[in-house]
């Protein structure tokens, strides 16, 4: 299959009977050998990161998983590691000869890389990969040896700390008690990652017959994104509190 056929694909969840979103981007291991994430738009316009191993069924028109619980939301700093989908990438040989542009990528049946397609109708098997970047891919020739290990840079060890990195090293480090929660100084909206995991300390509902969370109850993405769309991200930090 090819990531081209992927990206849009709805994701469904078994248990809860909805539809979560649809594939907006894939991320990929540096190396480019298999996906590392699926990241899932919902139509309220929030992200979530969907791990290949908890994808119940690849199926012809859709994706499904067992539940929402599943999923995580989608931190683009937890991200920095991974490689986004290397669509448009340009390539080029360890001899600097320019092969086209990748126009998709096909995987195996465990999202592994099989083969790079380029725009120009030439297919590359990943075997031949050397490296990825950012914006660009260099593969091997049929002729290349090489061991592009040996071309790592060495950096020098670090003496001495900036002013920046001592500033932040001596910054005091504040610890948060259930009584405090409300001094918290947390752009919800921006960094919703902090409500994730937490305890709710009482019922919350959306309307006066449809219950957003039990109490005692554990706060997932699905729940945060629920309290999104009905502005109940307040009142659920406030009656919430860390396990």
């Amino acid at each position: 299959m090819k990531i081209s056929n992927i990206l849009n694909m709805p994701v469904l969840s078994v248990y809860e009977g909805e539809l979560i979103g649809q594939v907006s981007k894939l991320y990929f291991d540096k190396k480019l050998k298999k996906v590392s994430h699926f990241i899932i738009t919902s139509e309220e316009g929030i992200n979530y990161c969907l791990l290949p191993k908890n994808i119940y069924k690849h199926g012809k028109n859709a994706i499904t998983i067992k539940n929402s619980t599943v999923l995580t939301l989608d931190f683009s700093e937890d991200l920095t590691d991974y490689l986004p989908q290397p669509l448009e990438y340009k390539t080029y040989t360890i001899q600097g000869e320019y092969l086209g542009k990748i126009a998709s990528v096909s995987l195996d049946e465990k999202y592994n890389v099989s083969e790079i397609d380029l725009d120009n109708e030439k297919i590359l098997d990943h075997k031949y990969l050397a490296s990825c970047g950012k914006n660009t891919i260099i593969v091997y020739d049929e002729n290349t040896t090489v061991d592009i290990s040996k071309f790592k840079r060495l950096l020098a060890p670090k003496l001495f700390k900036t002013k920046q990195e001592t500033a932040v090293s001596t910054q005091p480090v504040v610890t948060e008690t259930n009584s405090e929660i409300a001094d918290v100084k947390t752009d919800i909206k921006n960094n919703p990652k902090f409500l994730l995991g937490r305890l709710s300390t009482k019922d919350i509902m959306l309307d006066e017959d449809k219950l957003l969370i039990k109490a005692n109850s554990t706060i997932t993405a699905r729940t945060i994104s629920l309290a999104y769309s009905n502005n109940k991200i307040k009142e659920l930090l406030i009656y919430s509190r860390v396990k």
